[in-house]
C-alpha cells in the first residue's frame, strides 16, 4: 500500500487508499453527466474514475495539487479529465445540474457549521436530479477517542439545541490532545499545521438532518473505517471513525 501524503495547504492528508465509498461514487455516473471530485488532492480517487473511462472533474483549492495530478496522469486519460481551482463553500465553477455524482472525501470537516450548510446547498444545485453526493468526514466517535469529556460536552450541547457543537479550533490545548493519540513521531510533531485552524466532528444524525432539510434523500449513513489510515507512515492506531454518507438529490 502506498503512503498517506500530506497536502500542501494545511488540509490533512491524501489517504493511502481510495475512499471506502469509491464504488458508490463511480456507480453514480449516468453515462452523460461527469463526476466531480472535491478536494481531490493528488488524484487517488480521480484516477479510478478515469480508468473506467468516466469524464471527471478534479477540484482543489491548491493549484500545486492539480499540477501534480496532471503530471502523474497517463496521457490516454487526458481527454476525460478537467482540473479546476475551487473551494467550498464559495465556488464550484460549473452550471447547475451538471454532475451525476459528487465525491467530497475528508473535506467537510475543515469547515464551520455555516459553511457546511452553504456547501451542501451548492452541491445540491450542481447535481442533476437523482444525482448522488458521496462524502466522508470526521465523526463524533473520533472526538470521543481523543477526549471523552469533550465528547460528553458535545452530546450535552447537541441535546441542548446547540447546532454545531463539534467545531474544534486547533488551539494548543486541543492540538496536544490530538497529538497524544498519534503514534507516528513525524505526524505528531506536524499536526499543528497539517490540520489547519479547525477540525469539525459531526454525528450521523446531524449530517443526515442537514442533508434532508436541503432536499437530499439518505441512501446510506453510518460511522465506519477508512483503510487508508492503516498505513504505517500515516496516523498509527488512531481509530478509523469517520462518517460515511451517500445521499441522493430528490
Amino acid at each position: 500500500m502506498s503512503s498517506a501524503i500530506a497536502t500542501l495547504n494545511n488540509r490533512g492528508y491524501q489517504m493511502a487508499t481510495p475512499s471506502p465509498l469509491l464504488q458508490d461514487w463511480l456507480s453514480s455516473y449516468d453515462g452523460q453527466h461527469p463526476l466531480l471530485d472535491i478536494g481531490c488532492a493528488y488524484g487517488i480517487n480521480t484516477y479510478k474514475a478515469l480508468e473506467l473511462g468516466i469524464p471527471t472533474v478534479s477540484m482543489d483549492l491548491e493549484k500545486k495539487h492539480l499540477d501534480i495530478l496532471l503530471q502523474n496522469m497517463d496521457k490516454e486519460y487526458r481527454h476525460l479529465s478537467t482540473c479546476v481551482i475551487g473551494e467550498l463553500p464559495y465556488s464550484i465553477p460549473f452550471s447547475d445540474n451538471y454532475f451525476s455524482g459528487i465525491l467530497c472525501a475528508e473535506v467537510i470537516h475543515f469547515l464551520d457549521g455555516k459553511s457546511i450548510e452553504t456547501s451542501i446547498d451548492l452541491i445540491y444545485r450542481k447535481l442533476v436530479p437523482n444525482g448522488k453526493f458521496v462524502m466522508t468526514m470526521a465523526s463524533d466517535k473520533l472526538l470521543e477517542y481523543i477526549d471523552k469529556d469533550m465528547h460528553t460536552k458535545f452530546q450535552d450541547d447537541l441535546e441542548n439545541g446547540i447546532k454545531w457543537p463539534g467545531e474544534m479550533p486547533m488551539d494548543a490545548e486541543f492540538t496536544k490532545k490530538f497529538q497524544n493519540i498519534i503514534e507516528n513521531d513525524g505526524i505528531r510533531s506536524e499536526i499543528d499545521h497539517i490540520f489547519g485552524n479547525l477540525l469539525h466532528f459531526c454525528s450521523v444524525e446531524q449530517i443526515t438532518e442537514v442533508l434532508q432539510h436541503r432536499g437530499f434523500g439518505i441512501l446510506h449513513a453510518n460511522v465506519g473505517e477508512h483503510p487508508g489510515y492503516e498505513d504505517p507512515e500515516g496516523l498509527g492506531t488512531v481509530p478509523k471513525r469517520i462518517l460515511l454518507v451517500v445521499a441522493q438529490k430528490l
